[in-house]
């Protein structure tokens, strides 16, 4: 039998009901009894606890069989269980079940919504590719100015109120007190920037197109895609935050795009370290070292259906 974890949100109102039909689901398969962890607002201490969880109940695997995880949240929740599976180096088969805000990482692999495995589709699996900011991993993006700043600007109850317009609220916030970082880019003299953004996935901040180059993976020699926006007068700030909004920044001419497999980035002399949100959460600060993360997790998916265009 399969063993089985799940890892759950506490705030997501239809958790109780999507619990429920897995947990049937699982019984279904013939799979073994589900262990349940509940995460809570202490991510340090969520994580000892998980830690303890994977260690008792799932230690010794039989030859050829991995760890089934369903996560059921958003993309914080996604970042938090990888975070800790990474650490195990366990073999995992992951499921998302997606509950939260953005849910980006769910719609990298065209996830829609929470009953989608129980509705019998045709799956596959493919090797999960995270990214590495200092000691976080990423499964979507991680982030510094405009970036972080509508992160912090967002709180859990205006979240959970409006779903993925709580970032268009703070960015309209933003615009009436915008600010760029200086930032200096692998040894490089720093420049005034706006946006900074390193992803492994071609979303963020609910829909947000940010990464197109990731909508197919990168070879692991450029892993990541980097988005940078440089500082343009404050009159072209709205044109530049609706284009970034609606993913249409690529030819702006104060955007830079391309991909990397590491990066290294500073703050200016003398500036206070710089936040860095990490799949929606603010997690580290400058200096940064960004690397790509290869795992044993294979991710459960939908088959992708091609389109004419492909």
């Amino acid at each position: 039998m399969k063993p089985v974890l799940f890892v759950i949100q506490g705030v997501a109102a239809q958790t109780g009901s999507a619990i429920s039909a897995y947990q049937d689901w699982c019984q279904q398969q013939g799979n073994a009894p589900v262990v349940l962890f509940h995460t809570t607002p202490d991510r340090v201490r969520d994580a000892k606890r998980l830690q303890l969880v994977l260690q008792n109940e799932f230690t010794e695997l039989a030859p050829d069989t991995s760890l089934s995880v369903f996560v059921f949240g958003g993309d914080g929740t996604v970042n938090f269980a990888v975070q800790q599976l990474v650490a195990r180096e366990l073999p995992v088969e992951l499921i998302l079940v997606p509950l939260g805000t953005g849910n980006d990482c769910a719609r990298r692999y065209e996830i829609d919504n929470w009953q989608w495995l129980l509705q019998q589709p045709d799956v596959t699996t493919e090797k999960l590719r995270v990214g590495r900011v200092n000691d976080q991993v990423f499964v979507n993006s991680a982030g510094l100015a405009l970036s972080a700043d509508l992160v912090k600007a967002q709180s859990p109850r205006e979240k959970q109120r409006y779903g993925k317009f709580s970032y268009v609220m703070a960015a309209l916030r933003w615009l009436l007190k915008p600010r760029a970082i200086a930032l200096g880019v692998n040894q490089q003299a720093p420049k005034s920037v706006l946006l900074f953004s390193v992803g492994v996935g071609a979303y963020c901040g609910g829909g947000i197109r940010l990464h197109p180059y990731c909508e197919q993976p990168l070879p692991l020699a450029q892993g990541l895609s980097v988005v940078c926006v440089t500082q343009v007068p404050r009159w072209k700030h709205i044109g530049y935050l609706v284009a970034v909004l609606r993913g249409k920044h690529k030819q702006l001419s104060a955007v830079t795009m391309y991909s990397a497999s590491s990066l290294t980035l500073q703050p200016a002399l003398g500036d206070t370290a710089e936040a860095i949100e990490v799949d929606g959460d603010v997690l580290t600060q400058l200096p940064a070292q960004f690397s790509v993360v290869e795992t044993q997790i294979q991710i459960v998916r939908p088959v992708r259906i091609k389109s004419a265009s492909d």
